[in-house]
This record gives C-alpha cells, sequence and structure tokens, in this order.
C-alpha cells in the first residue's frame, strides 16, 4: 500500500506536491498549536491556585479580544487583499496594504488600551472585580501591540503562502513559550499573577519581533509608498463587525464573567472551557 501511495505522489504534478505539501504543514501545526494552548491552560491550572488562575484567564483573554477587535476587520481583509497581490507578483501593494492595516490596528489599540486602563484604575469596584493588580493590568495592557503586530505580519506571512511562520506568529509561538515561561516559574515558586502577565510580556514581544524580522526578510516586503488602499479599508470595515461578534463568541465570555463571579470560581469556568 505504501508504495502505491509513493508511486502517485511521483507521478503527482508538481502543483498538486505542493498544494499537498502546504496542506500537511498547515495541518501538522494547527495541531501543535491546538496542543499548546491546551498545554498551557493545563499547566497554569497545575501550577497556580484557582484565584490566580482565574486572574491569568481573565486578563489573558482580555488582552486577546482587545488585539484581534483592533485590527478592525483587517485581519480577514489583509489576508484577502495580499493574496491578490502575491499572486501577481506586486510586492509594493502588499507592502503598502500591510503599513495601512498595521498603522490603523496600532492606533486603535493605543487607544483600547489606554480607555481600558483609565477604566481599571478609576472603576476599580466595577471593572476589576478579580481584583487583579494594578501592575499585572499594565503589564497585561503593554502586550496588546505586541499581539497586534504579531498577528498582522501572520496575516500577511499567510497570503504570502508561509503557512508555518504565520501560524507561529499567529498563536503557536505566544503558546509555546508561555508553557516553557511557566514551567521556568513554577521551578523557580514564582506562579503569581505579576510574573504571570510579565511573561505574556515577553511572550508577545519575542514573538513580533520573530515575525517581523520573517516579513521583512521574505522577499515579499520593501519600503511601503504613501498609497493608501481604499478598497482594502473599505473591505476591512464590511467585516469588522461580523469579527468583532464572533470573538466575542471565543474569547468574550470568561471577560464578561470576570465582572460577576469570583476568581475561584473564574479559575475553574476557565479551565472547563479550555480543556
Amino acid at each position: 500500500m505504501f508504495q502505491a501511495i509513493q508511486q502517485k505522489l511521483l507521478l503527482m504534478p508538481s502543483g498538486k506536491k505542493n498544494l499537498l505539501s502546504l496542506g500537511m504543514k498547515t495541518a501538522i501545526t494547527r495541531v501543535f498549536s491546538a496542543l499548546f494552548a491546551f498545554l498551557l491552560t493545563l499547566i497554569v491550572s497545575r501550577t497556580t491556585d484557582a484565584s490566580t488562575s482565574g486572574q491569568f484567564f481573565f486578563l489573558f483573554n482580555l488582552v486577546s479580544l482587545t488585539a484581534i477587535i483592533s485590527q478592525r476587520g483587517f485581519d480577514v481583509a489583509l489576508v484577502r487583499f495580499n493574496a491578490i497581490a502575491f499572486s501577481n507578483g506586486d510586492i509594493q501593494q502588499q507592502s503598502d496594504n500591510y503599513w495601512t492595516a498595521l498603522t490603523r490596528s496600532i492606533t486603535f489599540c493605543f487607544m483600547a488600551a489606554v480607555t481600558l486602563f483609565v477604566g481599571f484604575y478609576l472603576f476599580p469596584n466595577q471593572l476589576n472585580q478579580t481584583n487583579s493588580p494594578i501592575v499585572a493590568i499594565t503589564l497585561a495592557l503593554m502586550c496588546v501591540p505586541f499581539l497586534v503586530l504579531g498577528q498582522t505580519n501572520s496575516r500577511v506571512l499567510q497570503a504570502s503562502k508561509m503557512v508555518v511562520p504565520s501560524l507561529f506568529a499567529l498563536q503557536l509561538g505566544v503558546s509555546v513559550l508561555m508553557v516553557l515561561f511557566i514551567m521556568g516559574l513554577s521551578t523557580l515558586h514564582l506562579q503569581n499573577i505579576n510574573s504571570l502577565m510579565t511573561a505574556l510580556l515577553l511572550a508577545s514581544l519575542i514573538v513580533s519581533i520573530a515575525s517581523t524580522t520573517k516579513w521583512f526578510s521574505s522577499g515579499q516586503y520593501q519600503k511601503p509608498t504613501p498609497t493608501t488602499n481604499i478598497e482594502l479599508i473599505s473591505s476591512a470595515k464590511q467585516v469588522w463587525i461580523g469579527s468583532i461578534f464572533t470573538n466575542i463568541l471565543q474569547w468574550g465570555s470568561i471577560v464578561i464573567a470576570g465582572f460577576f463571579i469570583s476568581t475561584t470560581e473564574l479559575g475553574l469556568l476557565a479551565a472547563a472551557q479550555r480543556t
């Protein structure tokens, strides 16, 4: 049977071989992404008390949701428009689209992060039911720009058919690094919420730098021009609202629950949802 499969692969046209190889890489990387997301939940739940894990998952989901909303629909539109530019061999258009999406997303995420910080600082009794330290909240919100940068890099890498670097920048990289960092913190007995948020900030920073380096050296990037792609912006606006609702369903339940239940209950809820 294996010989028959090998024979079919040898006779397969190169285009189909490349497509099959790309599909296998995508599938394997997605499996690892899901595995490390599960391991992250497991290791946080096992190495911290229920209160600390509740605070962690509340802040983790909050910054993840903020980062996705801050991309203003470009997380969908950018892949489509850059894939077209890539197929046409238009490097300049890819670079201009990237810069348009990144500048608008980063601007929005800074505004969102500042607004959230002010809200947590001025109205702790209403917004900070998890009693997370303001230091941990600050560290968490500092992750948002780096998450936005990494995820924007993921979209342009995906459009350029660099699947593994794309998925690493999107989710896998942060999950892998967080698992390693938390194992180190557990060894040092430093599993408090401030240390966990510091680890998340460091993981986000490393992934954003690595993915930016990969994108800039991909051969698909050059210095952007002031040209603005109006069609890209319009397309992003059209999908933004739908994207918000979709991601609220994925990330919002823990954030919303964090305003109404104790951190211990929140930690148990997060572990139940993610395992």
